[in-house]
């Protein structure tokens, strides 16, 4: 059986002591402080052989994006120079074009004209003719004459291809005259006056209307005498 001074003495050291609390309780937390282990040498080679590699892909890669951007900006730029020389090649290209096709403007001579009183059924009229000359350096088809004279209203389908210098004969024929007309064609001088159009394809392929007049005198003492002068031309279109 213990003493009871040594049972004391015993719980003296375990009961804990309020001003100085055990180490690993919350109290007094342990704290443990870790240190790098100092590198050999061979490890930091290692380290900088590895930093050396980095730094020249990091300096590679910059060069590389500085590169892409010089040649993006080159390509831009060889491309808007390539597309300012496509637009001005289309301009000089319309621009002859434009002047070709001035220089191939065709048009048609409505030229040598003739006529005379002529009785049919008992009426009479003025029959005339005239020549549609071509007087271009390239074909052209006609297509359509249009004539009207004194209430006579006629149309002429031809299809004719005229070729350069190339010349239409074209007949037609007056409404009848009234008895005022003929007592002036014989005492004096008959005027009339005679409209036509002609319908043509050009050589690029495109419809125009070439409009004519011709004024007419004649009387029973003289051969009719024609002057011919142009009429409105119309907007060209496209033939079907």
């Amino acid at each position: 059986m213990q003493a009871p001074h040594n049972q004391k003495q015993k719980a003296q050291l375990r009961a804990p002591d309020p001003g100085n609390p055990q180490i690993g309780t919350e109290a007094r937390p342990v704290v443990v402080e870790l240190k790098d282990r100092p590198k050999s040498e061979a490890e930091s080679a290692e380290d900088r052989r590895k930093n050396g590699n980095k730094e020249y892909l990091d300096r590679w890669t910059f060069y590389a994006a500085i590169a892409s951007a010089v040649i993006s900006g080159l390509l831009l730029m060889v491309g808007w120079c390539g597309v300012r020389a496509a637009v001005r090649t289309l301009k000089a290209i319309e621009r002859q074009l434009a002047l070709q096709e001035v220089a191939m403007t065709q048009w048609l001579n409505i030229e040598k004209w003739h006529g005379q009183l002529v009785t049919q059924q008992d009426e009479q009229k003025l029959e005339f003719s005239f020549d549609i000359t071509n007087t271009t350096k390239f074909p052209l088809t006609l297509e359509y004459i249009t004539t009207n004279a004194h209430g006579c209203a006629m149309t002429r389908r031809s299809d004719q291809v005229l070729a350069p210098d190339g010349a239409s004969n074209v007949k037609g024929i007056t409404g009848k005259l009234g008895d005022d007309q003929i007592r002036i064609y014989n005492t004096t001088k008959l005027t009339l006056v005679i409209e036509g159009a002609v319908v043509y394809e050009n050589v690029f392929k495109k419809r125009q209307t070439q409009r004519f007049n011709a004024m007419c005198f004649g009387s029973a003492h003289s051969e009719f005498v024609f002057y011919s002068y142009a009429g409105a031309k119309e907007s060209q279109e496209k033939a079907n």
